[in-house]
């Protein structure tokens, strides 16, 4: 993506205050956000940082060349033990679909889906605690904006 959103200053802000990280995923751009930062343990609805956060992010995908949105939920590999939520993949499937609709609802103009790897794509050791908290995460995966595919005549 020519126009990272590592560049624009509202992802800035939100890597500055430790909220958000930034990376290169594949042609797009990854925002990770730690699951504590937008949910309450164990929860599936929005904490008011939460909504605060997915709000000002929203804001700057407003103005990025994104094309489409995923937002992925992650969790670590211990099993959930509800009701509400019979696995994980349940689990991060909610968080993430929270987290589109507080999307929608700021009337981004780019088409947004969901997706669920549950405990399947771990970043840290969920032998321990500090990797456990780094694979419980939401990821906004952008896709920039692709150009027209043209035709050539045929001669």
């Amino acid at each position: 993506m020519t126009d990272s959103p590592a560049f624009d200053p509202a992802f800035a802000d939100l890597v500055a205050e430790g909220l958000a990280t930034v990376a290169a995923d594949g042609d797009g751009s990854a925002i990770t956000v730690p699951s504590a930062k937008l949910f309450d343990e164990g929860q599936a609805t929005l904490s008011p940082l939460g909504e605060t956060i997915v709000a000002r992010a929203s804001k700057a995908f407003g103005g990025l060349p994104v094309g489409a949105i995923q937002v992925r939920g992650h969790t670590d590999g211990q099993p959930v033990h509800s009701l509400q939520f019979p696995s994980n993949w349940e689990f991060a499937f909610a968080q993430a679909i929270a987290v589109r609709r507080v999307l929608e609802e700021q009337g981004l103009g780019v088409a947004v889906s969901v997706a669920s790897y549950g405990g399947r794509d771990p970043i840290g050791d969920n032998e321990t605690p500090e990797g456990r908290k780094a694979n419980r995460r939401v990821v906004f995966a952008l896709t920039p904006v692709r150009a027209p595919a043209t035709l050539e005549p045929e001669l």
